[in-house]
């Protein structure tokens, strides 16, 4: 069947699923949902429920004919859909003469009711059939696709409305209305429609239903505030605001963002196996801005700052997996096939200050890859002979777009390549190929090349030379200087594409290839020689003459290795395998790059590469793509081979480099272990790894991934990660096989790590698989496993899994353990019998354990959930403990004690030698530091660790008055916010903040006093050197003044730091650039503008603290303000 009769039956198998639902109120003629509760007279009536009997029976049908259906289209099986089709056109029809028979009966059974009652009833009973069809269908709509029936009830097709009581329904309900007919309405009149619909463009205009669908779709406890500013209706979330904007008339919507925005969205949805739709938008916004949406359709945006845009791109093209397919095919003269086309339109806006907007739509059409093929086959005696052998093929990119700024556009690109073999042997020089070539230039111009393919053989040396003859350039120009009019010409020498040397001559084997690529400025080449089997020698290069953006420059990359036929004894069982380095010149190195590589097995391009002429391709593209080119940076990487064993049983190859500037250091390696040897292996344990020490970013870091290992006959893999950062954003994060499925771990310089598996059996007819992890962070401890099994064939098959995850939060104290099983049996691909367990335990501070069993017979369903809370909402905490002493014993241990040199060196003194001490040494003009890691200082806290504190609320370290010293400025040292004060984000809080921990304190002043000015006349020794004459001494030689100033200029004494800093202090600014640290702002909730003037803090702990503070002063500021990051606060205007 056809993808699109796929999905016509699957939308009927749908809406059956949804009219078979009629539970709702054919038990007990429960029609309040439908807008009447029923009388009793009726609903009791015999005749009635007769027929409300037989309406369920209907819709028991239809819905085991939906559940037939979609069994038949998952199966494939013709006839099963089919049978499954007829069956639901049979249980439609018998739901709707139910339903049609429910009418009747409720309005024969109303004729004795009083006459308004008999009314309702009665226009009640002519309209069932369409509202318990409308209510069901929108029913299962909003469950299911919530955004569509949104969708509907916006552009007027459904409506969802809210009816309060009356006297006909005593209930409030939500009335449920499919409007398919207004289509046409909405197509050939949209304006006159949603007027009529939602009053846009009248004065009557209200969003608030809309927004109240809008607020269903997020969870109740996400902090968005709804309401009315007066008339006008408003949503309200973080820095976006959107309400009904009447200072226009009639009223409209506007959207007030208060945040810099710079967001991209790049999503597919697949219709098809072939088809699908690629949906790509980005926003650009600096400052926030004002959107404006007014009757009919005007659109504006007033940036506050800068600039506003934004692009929508929508593309209809192939599938990745479709892509590839033929045009013209099934004869071998003539061939043409395609690797991609699309369709597509795209929008493009933008606006400044003046609310000025400008939109630029566009539509195009592209076709990629298309390849031209041309055999001799089947072609006549003349065709065939100038054909024979040849190779043609083109490749064409073609492109059509309009767009309202440039109009119609065609892109062209490509070109065709014609091989014709030649075979023509010329002794010691042959060749072997002739190339003809036109290329389709990005500028519009053509290249027609006529070039061969060589090869020369001198003795045991053979030489070829790919793509070397002469290059004629076709271009278009308006210009006087054309050769032919509007056509120029040019005649050039086409250099060789690439150069190949092999050489066999007994003692020595190899060979090597040159790429040489013009264009893009790149030249690369690798070297394989065996000396012997004594010496394997392998190099590749890669010259870069170009930067990525196009500039001059250049960059150097090297990779050489050496590895040993009979590797050299080192002792103790060790031996040298091979030794290599890596050497780049304005090269970089892309440690997320190499950590990914790490995973993919890529890195093995650096590590001692194997068949380094025939992966070539390969490698160079890794290389390229974990050291690209970038200016001023030195890369230096030595490597070696190592074993271990008689024969070798282990071997490490591992590689340090080292990246100048800034210092960063990586380790690379492959480990392998074979026992007891390669040709019985029964352990197998391969492992990539990568390490690396970031100086620039203060964190180290380590990733490990096990590949291709196995004991016996059990597959073993997974992953190890570690990461330990200090500074500003201090991390600690170990894990082994992955994390906690609801952890969301702070950002990695690696890939997350994938779960510790065994395989144990793993065929067509029996898998059996085991994974488990285990993770530390600074605040968590996290473990998990999970089994998997399944035994059969495609009659009969047995399955199932066990799996549990518990995730331990250390502060405050908090648990969630998770657990799963299953099992289940099918015949034909058809459930027979399944059970299924699962449950979820967490606590301390109440105990909650929510989980379901259910149990499955064929078609029937048993299904026993549990939710059970306990326990209070004590906090589990150990016992009390005194901060103080803690402190105070901190601040008395000699180490947590200092003597700090002077910030500066131009102190324009000596000090004399100082002997050896124990006791602290204080230069005269010096700082003493006094600081400790143990608790904060200057900040609300409430533990230490698990242990609630008894004695202090904030410690706060001031240097008394007479003591001869002052405080100079405060230490910051990072902390655990979470370790002394309860957080409610403690998973996702960041793991260390800067806090106070100490003070600097000197003394008070600077004495600059020095003794009495001396003047000295300063005369010099003047030597002459020439060496025509003889030289020329002169004593007490006189120096002008203009002559001494300038050699005073830039002698020792002018570099001195005392000279350094009385120039600095006439310089205005430094040419350095500092990154600004991230703080926390007190902010109005209601803008997000700075609240009186207020500071910004270090951390958010020290903004809550003073919000806080502010509170007890004023409480109505509880709801006023809150604590928001520095880059989030709205400028006022």
């Amino acid at each position: 069947m056809a993808g699109e009769e796929i999905y016509i039956a699957r939308l009927g198998a749908w809406i059956a699923r949804a009219l078979g639902d009629t539970t709702g109120f054919t038990e007990d003629l429960d029609t309040d949902a439908l807008g009447l509760v029923m009388p009793e007279a009726v609903s009791g009536d015999n005749a009635v429920q007769a027929a409300g009997v037989a309406l369920a029976d209907a819709g028991g049908i239809l819905s085991n004919a939906a559940s037939e259906l979609d069994a038949a289209i998952v199966s494939g099986d013709q006839s099963e859909l089919v049978s499954a089709l007829l069956s639901l056109v049979e249980g439609v029809y018998l739901f709707v003469n139910a339903l049609v028979d429910m009418g009747n009966r409720i309005e024969a059974a109303a004729a004795g009711l009083p006459a308004a009652e008999r009314d309702a009833v009665l226009t009640f009973a002519g309209l069932m059939a369409r509202k318990t069809i409308d209510h069901m269908v929108l029913s299962l709509l909003a469950r299911e696709l919530p955004q569509l029936a949104f969708l509907l009830n916006l552009v007027g097709l459904a409506e969802l409305q809210v009816v309060e009581a009356s006297n006909d329904n005593p209930q409030q309900y939500v009335r449920k209305e499919l409007k398919l007919e207004q289509i046409k309405d909405l197509v050939s009149d949209p304006i006159t429609h949603l007027a009529a619909t939602h009053g846009w463009g009248t004065d009557q205009f209200d969003p608030a239903e809309i927004m109240d669908m809008v607020l269903s779709f997020y969870e109740e406890e996400t902090a968005i505030e709804a309401g009315k500013d007066g008339d006008d209706a408003f949503i309200r979330y973080g820095g976006f605001l959107w309400k009904r904007d009447s200072s226009v008339s009639p009223p409209g919507i506007m959207l007030d963002l208060s945040a810099s925005v710079e967001q991209s969205l790049n999503e597919r949805v697949e219709f098809s196996e072939e088809w699908g739709t690629s949906f790509e938008s980005t926003i650009s916004l600096s400052g926030g801005a004002i959107f404006r949406l007014q009757p009919p359709f005007e659109f504006s945006v007033e940036p506050k700052t800068g600039n506003a845009g934004g692009a929508i791109k929508i593309t209809t093209n192939r599938n990745t997996s479709a892509q590839g397919f033929t045009i013209i095919g099934g004869i071998d003269l003539l061939g043409l096939t395609a690797n991609d086309v699309g369709i597509g339109a795209e929008l493009t806006i933008g606006a400044d200050t003046t609310g000025q907007v400008q939109i630029d739509p566009g539509v195009f059409a592209d076709l990629k890859g298309l390849t031209l093929t041309l055999g001799s086959e089947g072609s006549d005696n003349f065709l065939a002979s100038l054909l024979a052998e040849a190779d043609i093929q083109g490749v064409f990119d073609i492109g059509l777009a309009w767009s309202l700024s440039e109009g119609l556009v065609v892109k062209a690109a490509g070109g065709l390549e014609i091989a014709i073999p030649m075979h023509q042997d010329l002794g010691i020089v042959s060749f072997d190929t002739l190339y003809i070539i036109l290329k389709i230039r990005d500028d519009g111009s053509f290249a027609l090349e006529a070039s061969a393919g060589i090869t020369g053989l001198i003795g045991p040396l053979s030489a070829t030379v790919e793509r070397m003859g002469i290059e004629v350039v076709i271009a278009f120009s308006n210009g006087a200087d054309a050769a032919f009019g509007p056509v120029d010409l040019a005649l050039s020498f086409k250099p060789p594409s690439g150069v190949g040397l092999s050489i066999d001559a007994g003692a020595v084997k190899g060979g090597g290839y040159l790429y040489l690529d013009y264009e893009k400025g790149e030249y690369a080449g690798a070297l394989e020689l065996v000396f012997s089997e004594f010496l394997a020698l392998k190099a590749i290069g890669l010259i870069n003459t170009k930067m990525p953006d196009g500039s001059d420059g250049y960059s150097l990359l090297i990779v050489i290795t050496a590895e040993f036929g009979t590797p050299i004894q080192l002792g103790f069982g060790f031996v040298l395998i091979g030794v290599g380095g890596l050497l780049g010149l304005n090269r970089t190195m892309m440690l997320e790059e190499l950590a990914e590589g790490v995973r993919t097995g890529a890195v093995e391009s650096v590590m001692f590469p194997q068949d380094v002429i025939a992966n070539i391709a390969q490698i160079l593209s890794d290389m390229r793509r974990f050291f690209p080119p970038e200016e001023g940076i030195f890369l230096i990487g030595p490597m070696a081979k190592l074993g271990w064993g008689t024969p070798v049983l282990v071997t490490a190859s591992v590689g340090i480099i080292i990246e100048v500037p800034p210092g960063n250091i990586a380790i690379l390696g492959v480990l392998k272990c074979v026992l007891p040897d390669e040709e019985a292996a029964l352990l197998v344990l391969q492992v990539k790894f990568i390490g690396a020490l970031e100086v620039d970013k203060s964190r180290l870091w380590f990733f490990a991934s096990l590949y291709g290992s196995r004991v016996l006959f059990i597959t073993i893999g997974g992953e190890m990660g570690l990461l330990i950062a200090w500074g500003d954003n201090a991390e600690f994060v170990l894990s082994v096989g992955g994390f906690h499925p609801k952890f969301n771990p702070p950002p990695l310089p690696f890939p997350s790590p994938m779960r510790v598996s065994l395989s144990i059996l793993d065929t067509s007819f029996a898998r059996i698989r085991v994974e488990g992890y285990f993770a530390v962070t600074s605040n968590t401890a996290q473990f998990g496993a999970a089994v998997e099994l399944f035994f059969g064939l495609s009659e009969f098959s047995v399955s199932g899994h066990l799996s549990f995850d518990a995730l331990f939060q250390f502060s405050p104290f908090y648990f969630i353990i998770s657990f799963s099983a299953s099992m289940s049996v099918k015949v034909f691909g058809a459930g027979l019998f399944s059970v299924r367990i699962r449950g979820e335990l967490e606590g301390t501070s109440p105990w909650h354990f929510e989980g379901e069993g259910s149990i499955s017979v064929l078609f029937w369903d048993i299904s026993v959930p549990v939710s059970h809370t306990w326990g209070d909402l004590a906090e589990t905490v150990n016992a009390d403990i005194a901060a103080l002493p803690l402190l105070v014993d901190e601040f008395t241990t000699d180490a947590n004690w200092l003597a700090l040199p002077p910030s500066g060196s131009g102190l324009s003194v000596s000090l004399r030698k100082i002997d050896p001490t124990q006791e602290l040494v204080l230069h005269p003009v010096g700082a003493l530091r006094i600081s400790q890691r143990r608790i904060p200082l200057d900040l609300e806290i409430s533990k230490v660790g698990n242990q609630k504190i008894s004695d202090i609320s904030k410690a706060v370290l001031k240097v008394v008055d007479g003591g001869g010293l002052v405080a100079k400025a405060e230490v910051q040292e990072p902390f655990a916010t979470a370790q002394f004060r309860d957080i409610d984000n403690a998973i996702s809080a960041p793991g260390y903040e800067n806090y106070t921990a100490g003070t600097d304190v000197t003394v008070p002043g600077t004495d600059v006093r020095t003794s009495h000015a001396v003047k000295r006349v300063v005369k010099h020794e003047l030597i002459i050197i020439d060496n025509n004459f003889k030289e020329h001494i002169q004593h007490f030689f006189n120096v002008g003044l203009l002559w001494f100033r300038q050699l005073l200029s830039s002698n020792a004494t002018a570099r001195s730091p005392l000279s350094m800093a009385n120039r600095t202090a006439k310089v205005p600014f430094n040419e350095g650039i500092v990154a600004a640290q991230p703080g926390y702002v007190i902010a109005n909730a209601a803008d997000n503008t700075a609240w009186g003037g207020a500071a910004t803090f270090s951390s958010q702990a020290q903004a809550q603290d003073a919000l806080a503070a502010q509170i007890k002063t004023d409480w109505q500021s509880a709801e006023a303000l809150h604590v928001i990051p520095a880059s989030e606060v709205r400028e006022a205007t």
